[in-house]
């Protein structure tokens, strides 16, 4: 797996896509996993990254590969629907459902025909990239629709995500509104070296101590984290919120082999039963752009570790860019990449008023030291460097 490579089912370019739609209309959607699952990247699918660690020498080119086009990640939006909805009340509205997903799907074929249509090519490759299935804490007739993991470029560029707008007129989705909505994201667990993975869980440890400015507020200990602005959900029993150990100890977990992370499923970022980190802080949305902006935010995430663990090797004093918020707004402000989410930080995001570090077994500096002694002052661990 030096690099990921185009997979999927090849169709015809002239062939009717109504075939294709209504067989996914009557007979539904396979749920997305093992190798059924595919990317979209760029203008193609590529197969998934199923393990959750892979050699340095092949993670080598594949994260230049992710840096460069894109962090696929996979959404599970989590939707319940307005009383007035015209299917609130039906017995079995599963073919309606699989409508929704049948069109969403085909939203993906039209992106991938036109390319090949461009291309001069006779043939694309398609898999399913929607599905949908029911989930025991939703109500309203709720539904949970399933992407397989998308770039934020492939999504924006296929429309991957407007299909609730362009539905909503007559199913009334509850997003953020639902009682019981969740967007969770998954990434994939095996796209990161160590050092990499440890800066990750501590930039996420540092947006949820990060409480934001508010004027005028009353007790700025308590106003909300960076992580609830940006995923606009209040941390509860289904996304909690954690200490975190303290560098050494984390390493020390990984390299016991990452299925010993812990993989409970109520916190807000965890190891995922799917090799994937979870993501659990995101509120549920129906608005295509707020999907866009998510998933750009853990791309940016991403890239800005991965950044900051190629300049600690010349300068140890990189890693203290994890622990401040500003500076990653700063990175993600100076690239062109990701245009949802330089507006919704310039509408959302007015600085840092306080970290609260209460229950903290370790102060920020020591873990600096204790990811250089590990990474950066001992050469031969420096595995991952390009």
């Amino acid at each position: 797996m030096a690099r990921l490579t185009p997979r999927g089912r090849r169709v015809e370019v002239s062939e009717a896509d109504e075939v294709i739609f209504r067989q996914e209309v009557n007979n539904g959607t396979s749920q997305l996993s093992g190798r059924s699952m595919k990317y979209g990247l760029g203008t193609n699918l590529y197969q998934p990254i199923r393990d959750n660690s892979i050699p340095v020498d092949e993670l080598r080119p594949l994260r230049e590969q992710l840096v460069r086009y894109g962090l696929p990640v996979g959404v599970e939006l989590e939707l319940e629907l307005e009383q007035g909805s015209y299917i609130h009340n039906e017995a079995a509205p599963y073919q309606e459902f699989n409508k929704v997903v049948a069109r969403a799907n085909r939203h993906i074929r039209n992106y991938l025909r036109a390319q090949s249509l461009e291309n001069g090519w006779e043939k694309f490759r398609y898999a399913p990239m929607c599905s949908v299935k029911t989930d025991g804490s939703l109500g309203h007739n709720g539904r949970e629709f399933v992407y397989a993991p998308m770039t934020p470029d492939f999504a924006r560029a296929s429309n991957a995500y407007g299909i609730f707008t362009e539905t909503f007129q007559d199913y009334m989705w509850m997003g953020h509104h639902g009682p019981n909505t969740g967007g969770h994201m998954h990434i994939p667990l095996g796209a990161f070296s160590d050092q990499q993975l440890v800066l990750f869980y501590k930039l996420f440890e540092h947006f949820a101590d990060s409480r934001v400015n508010v004027e005028g507020h009353p007790n700025p200990e308590i106003a909300a984290r960076f992580i609830q602005i940006i995923g606009q959900r209040k941390l509860n029993r289904w996304a909690k919120w954690y200490r975190m150990k303290d560098v050494a100890s984390y390493h020390r977990d990984i390299t016991r082999g990452r299925n010993n992370l812990s993989g409970n499923r109520m916190f807000i970022v965890e190891r995922s039963r799917h090799n994937t980190i979870e993501h659990r802080w995101p509120n549920g949305t129906y608005n295509a752009d707020r999907v866009l902006m998510r998933t750009s935010f853990l791309n940016a995430a991403y890239n800005f570790t991965y950044m900051v663990e190629q300049r600690s090797y010349s300068d140890p004093t990189a890693v203290e860019d994890i622990f401040d918020v500003d500076k990653f707004v700063q990175f993600v402000n100076e690239q062109n990449r990701w245009p949802e989410l330089k507006r919704y930080l310039r509408r959302n995001y007015n600085g840092i008023a306080i970290v609260t570090d209460r229950g903290r077994n370790t102060t920020v500096l020591e873990d600096i030291e204790a990811y250089n002694d590990l990474f950066v002052n001992e050469l031969e661990h420096a595995e991952g460097r390009v």
